[in-house]
């Protein structure tokens, strides 16, 4: 179609241009844990986990070792022997996500708040690993209450109030981010 003043116009059916960008807000990086968090993290969960195994992970492996969510229910296991009686083995998706389920659900049992806690979806599909670690260094708070059993001697330092702060709102920008998309 021609206008008067000789430019094309679009067709009558086009759809209208939107100009509000939707932006996607991006969960914080691994790297955004500190170092002794990291290694703390990987020596926590090598004691009460792989250790069962006669085994031990590094950091590279932590992704892997947790999606299926059996070391997880194991870790909950750890703390309070027969939280999560029903650890599932099988290399199937719903499989693997109902551990998390069982997981999460056994956090909560343990006196995690839902705050404390990832998402399904963070861990399974790696949107927010971040998240995820940190639900394990809260749990560490529970299982090492007196440092006593702490692999480093100490719990770090980051899990004071101010980065259980950042925890709660980088969980909450994350999911508002995932909810405008």
């Amino acid at each position: 179609m021609i206008t008067t003043a000789g430019q094309t116009a679009p067709p009558a059916t086009a759809p209208p241009v939107n100009h509000v960008y939707h932006t996607t807000i991006k969960p914080r990086l691994l790297e955004d844990l500190y170092e002794e968090e990291q290694q703390f993290i990987v020596d926590y969960l090598n004691r009460t986990v792989f250790a069962q195994d006669q085994r031990s992970i590094t950091f590279d492996d932590l992704s892997h070792e947790l999606k299926d969510g059996i070391a997880l229910c194991k870790l909950v296991n750890s703390i309070r022997p027969g939280t999560i009686k029903n650890i599932k083995q099988k290399d199937l998706s719903f499989v693997k996500m109902d551990n998390i389920v069982r997981f999460l659900q056994g956090a909560r049992q343990l006196g995690l708040d839902n705050d404390r806690l990832f998402e399904t979806a963070d861990l399974f599909e790696g949107k927010n690993m971040t998240a995820v670690l940190r639900t394990i260094l809260e749990l560490a708070k529970l299982g090492c209450p007196d440092n006593a059993a702490s692999p480093l001697g100490f719990i770090p330092s980051s899990l004071d109030k101010e980065h259980s702060a950042i925890f709660k709102e980088e969980k909450e920008l994350t999911h508002q981010g995932q909810d405008e998309a």
